[in-house]
């Protein structure tokens, strides 16, 4: 690599190991990040990435686009400071498409991708250490980890979701160059991030965690035909269900509350109202939405008038809160780039790709990941490393 390419690569070395513990500290980096991709545009006196497919290039335009959408809604915005604070939140919307768009990322090979999220998933076994062991030191039941971690545990089940769909790609990845020592590693780390799941006390990591299990299970009886792993998955699954049932049983009411919760809104938790009233106010305000400030101030005068007393609870899902705010035109641009970029990953075989987006899409049903810096200091960095045509670094790919 060139200078200015390793300079490049250490930052988001350090990028990706920071993101589980600060997201503070990550927007910094992610900051110095753009500068050293546009020094490096300067010196190369090279604009464009050959890297990029097609669909991916539009993707990146889409963002840019409802990026700018959220600046026209001021226009109709009363709350301007508010419409100003966002914008300056989903800045990475803009600065990482011009980043993809303008600089050549070629030198991302399928050696250098997996290295980085080696070591993200590496960071995130290391955190879950650190967490267990302030644990004790503190005398605080395991149960309650989300009080000893300073990252919400919703957006710390998308970095575990993550973690583990790559772990999964590598595990099934039939590469002879893998040592020995680190395949055999994998079981062991994907053991400890399916821990810190369930103890995150996350019902979108548990829920994710659930699902992700079924396919592996349904994937090696179908595609691999190893009944007896499958089975031996399955069964470990639900033992681990089971003790975590009657050890955190907290964990398993959160869960069991949400499900019954969709058949009814009563006493139990608010997510689902939360979800009525959302879906409500953006029904009634379109076709343009409240504007990207007036969105928490509209919501919560149908949460009064739900005899709900929240205050300042957001949407607690991208979609709708793309509808309440940006209106028709906002939700039909993030849908496009989102949806854009999945079905070129799996055309051209691009299965860390193919994991970010459908965890983001997955946990985007749960939390509003895109108006937090928590959420997109994690996507920004990440669709940075895996944009790239598989195609473009000439290695070969594994089928998801």
């Amino acid at each position: 690599m060139k200078p200015l390419e390793t300079l490049e690569y250490i930052i988001l070395a350090a990028l990706v190991s920071v993101v589980p513990w600060s997201w503070e500290l990550a927007t910094k980096l992610f900051a110095v990040l753009f500068v050293t991709a546009v020094a490096r545009a300067i010196a190369t006196r090279h604009l464009g990435n050959p890297a990029l497919s097609a669909p991916m290039r539009w993707a990146l335009v889409l963002m840019v686009g409802y990026y700018l959408w959220n600046g026209v809604s001021l226009l109709w915005t009363d709350d301007l400071p508010s419409g100003l604070d966002f914008m300056e939140t989903r800045l990475p919307l803009l600065l990482l498409p011009l980043m993809l768009l303008g600089t050549d990322t070629s030198y991302l090979s399928l050696r250098r991708r997996r290295g980085l999220l080696y070591l993200f998933c590496v960071s995130m076994v290391l955190k879950f250490l650190f967490l267990i062991i302030k644990c004790i030191s503190t005398r605080t039941s395991f149960g309650s980890l989300p009080l000893v971690d300073n990252v919400h545990y919703t957006y710390t089940s998308l970095y575990l979701l993550m973690a583990l769909g790559f772990l999964f790609i590598e595990w099934t990845r039939r590469r002879h160059d893998m040592p020995r020592m680190l395949k055999n590693s994998i079981p062991f780390a994907a053991v400890a991030l399916v821990l810190y799941t369930l103890l995150s006390t996350s019902r979108t990591g548990i829920i994710g965690l659930i699902v992700f299990l079924v396919y592996i299970v349904i994937r090696l009886v179908v595609s691999r035909r190893n009944f007896r792993l499958a089975l031996l998955i399955l069964l470990g699954g639900l033992a681990l269900g089971i003790g975590i049932h009657y050890a955190l049983p907290e964990n398993a009411r959160r869960v069991t509350m949400t499900l019954q919760n969709l058949k009814s809104s009563g006493d139990g938790d608010a997510r689902v109202d939360i979800y009525r009233c959302s879906l409500r106010a953006g029904i009634d305000n379109m076709p343009l939405g409240t504007g990207v400030g007036d969105g928490q101030q509209v919501l919560n005068r149908y949460y009064t008038q739900a005899g709900h007393d929240w205050d300042n609870f957001n949407s607690h899902n991208i979609y709708l809160d793309a509808l309440l705010t940006l209106g028709i035109p906002g939700l039909l641009l993030l849908l496009a780039m989102l949806v854009l970029p999945v079905v070129d990953a799996s055309r051209s075989k691009n299965p860390e790709l193919l994991m970010l987006l459908i965890c983001f899409l997955f946990v985007g049903l749960f939390e509003s990941v895109i108006s937090r810096q928590m959420g997109l200091m994690f996507i920004a960095p990440m669709l940075y490393i895996t944009a790239s045509t598989p195609s473009k670094n000439g290695e070969r790919r594994c089928e998801m």
